[in-house]
């Protein structure tokens, strides 16, 4: 008798405890809903959300305003996307062509026409993909060798954009074609005696004597 008393209390607490778990999930079920609409509520009250709701939407198109405080921002990032698709990376020592990027400018160097003609092709292809327009009135192609004769080089054109053929160029210093940085030191030597010369009157003034 003890013992069928025993098991049919069993039977019972377990009967009670599913039931109590049963109350409890759906306890548990209903306070999720309840938070879940509260805060759904909450957020369609925002005035902050009515405010963007209701706000003039924003036109999308091609480029930036100049001047925007992301505009440089926005085109360095395409930029250097596209020159990281183009190039990935690697020295001209150890290949045909290489993009050198500097602010907004991009220089191709190659070691013949054709393979300048291939990088320029697949970087024109991206540019035009992502929006971009490349200033190819500024931009100007120079041969640059030991050798004079091959150092003449005429205007040319690459898929069928023409390029002005110069033997050098002024990129904060004086490029040349032979590589020859003579000439950059002795204007700067010009530069610093003549800014020296127009101060030596203040340096060697009466007051400053002692």
């Amino acid at each position: 008798m003890l013992q069928r008393d025993k098991r049919r209390a069993r039977e019972v607490y377990r009967k009670q405890r599913k039931i109590e778990h049963k109350i409890h999930r759906k306890k548990k079920k209903k306070h999720i809903n309840d938070k879940v609409q509260s805060i759904e509520i909450a957020n369609g009250e925002n005035e902050t959300r009515r405010f963007y709701q209701t706000a003039n939407s924003i036109r999308k198109g091609y480029g930036v305003r100049q001047g925007d405080g992301l505009s440089a921002v926005l085109f360095n990032l395409a930029l250097h996307n596209a020159i990281s698709h183009v190039d990935p990376g690697g020295s001209i020592f150890y290949k045909s062509a290489q993009l050198c990027g500097y602010a907004d400018d991009i220089a191709i160097i190659a070691r013949n026409l054709r393979a300048m003609e291939n990088i320029y092709s697949r970087l024109e292809n991206l540019e035009v993909q992502m929006g971009l327009n490349g200033g190819t009135s500024k931009t100007i192609y120079m041969a640059v060798s030991a050798d004079p004769t091959r150092r003449n080089v005429e205007d040319m054109s690459l898929n069928g954009t023409p390029f002005e053929g110069v033997q050098k160029f002024k990129y904060g210093t004086t490029i040349t074609g032979d590589n020859a940085v003579s000439n950059v030191i002795q204007q700067r030597l010009a530069a610093g005696n003549s800014a020296y010369f127009s101060c030596l009157s203040r340096i060697y003034s009466p007051g400053n004597q002692n």
